[in-house]
């Protein structure tokens, strides 16, 4: 009888199948594989645990960004943008926007955002009949709950 059609010896196989080398064993590139992908896993699930744990200590912090101004017919629109850079999230975010000549104010809009997550901002648009670009656009948040 001759060697296995492995090129191998009878013992050398048997060796191999004792030290866990057998045809089913698992590699070590699977087992590191694995290994990176359990602390990837874990990672990520610390992350989330802490920014839930951070959101609910923390403060709302809305601010506004004032965008492009375009004329739309008849009306000129203004791109809000709210950014909330604090740690809570907000509802029923109110945005007021006032068009001021000297001390007067000339038109005022408002808008309100559903929602605000901590950390993100949202977009939203107000309508004036005046023309912005020739006025003081002043814009303030106004209010907001948990949610």
């Amino acid at each position: 009888m001759g060697a296995p059609a492995t090129g191998r010896s009878r013992a050398q196989d048997e060796r191999r199948e004792d030290e866990g080398e057998g045809e089913n064993a698992t590699p070590l590139s699977e087992w590191i594989a694995a290994a990176i992908g359990l602390v990837v896993v874990l990672a990520t699930l610390a992350c989330l645990a802490w920014l839930a744990i951070d959101e609910r200590g923390g403060t709302v912090h809305p601010v506004v960004h004032v965008g492009a101004i375009e004329r739309q017919g008849e009306r000129h629109h203004v791109t809000l943008q709210v950014e909330n850079v604090g740690a809570a999230g907000a509802a029923a975010l109110r945005v007021k926007a006032r068009l001021r000549r000297g001390d007067s104010v000339v038109e005022e809009a408002e808008v309100e955002f559903d929602h605000v997550p901590a950390r993100s901002s949202r977009k939203a648009g107000v309508f004036f009949h005046e023309d912005p670009r020739g006025l003081v656009l002043e814009v303030s948040v106004e209010s907001y709950r948990e949610p």
